[in-house]
């Protein structure tokens, strides 16, 4: 599970803070954003990585950056680029996530969709109703694959997850 949340902060010295969208504040705030990676099971769930963000006027600012003793290395990174980094650096450590969710944030972003399929795991994130995710061709017609059709017969046999067997 990826997911961003805002620290809302007063002044203009701390890494990565700027005025910008906090979903924690609901508005436009003076704040830091972290990108967070989670772990969830029916047994419960585990904080697994997080990101700081850092807005690209603090990543090109050179005296606010030394200032602030932001390492040379880390540079500006979108909050999908830092989730595809920490998802892929969990199933490298040999975390066994089937499957990635996110908001939209994250699934407007095809190369954040390609990570997880090239790493041969499943995604459930949203997206905004004008992205066609993928097309699925059978007999002569499209489906979208975000249609709200419930038929399993939409999806070729690689989309389905197999059933345990009993």
């Amino acid at each position: 599970m990826v997911d961003e949340s805002g620290f809302l902060k007063k002044g203009t010295h701390s890494v990565g803070v700027k005025r910008q969208y906090s979903g924690t504040a609901g508005k436009v705030e003076n704040c830091q954003m972290g990108t967070f990676l989670s772990y969830a099971t029916r047994r419960g769930n585990v904080f697994l990585d997080r990101r700081l963000y850092l807005p690209e006027d603090w990543s090109a600012d050179e005296p606010r950056r030394a200032q602030a003793i932001v390492p040379e290395q880390v540079r500006s990174q979108t909050k999908p680029e830092q989730a595809a980094e920490m998802l892929a650096h969990a199933w490298e450590q040999g975390i066994s996530m089937r499957w990635a969710v996110g908001d939209e944030v994250y699934g407007e972003s095809t190369p954040l969709r390609d990570t997880i399929r090239k790493h041969g795991r499943g995604y459930v994130l949203a997206g905004l109703a004008v992205t066609t995710f993928f097309r699925v061709q059978l007999s002569a017609r499209f489906f979208r694959a975000d249609t709200r059709r419930s038929t399993r017969s939409l999806f070729p046999e690689c989309c389905r997850e197999k059933s345990p067997s009993r």
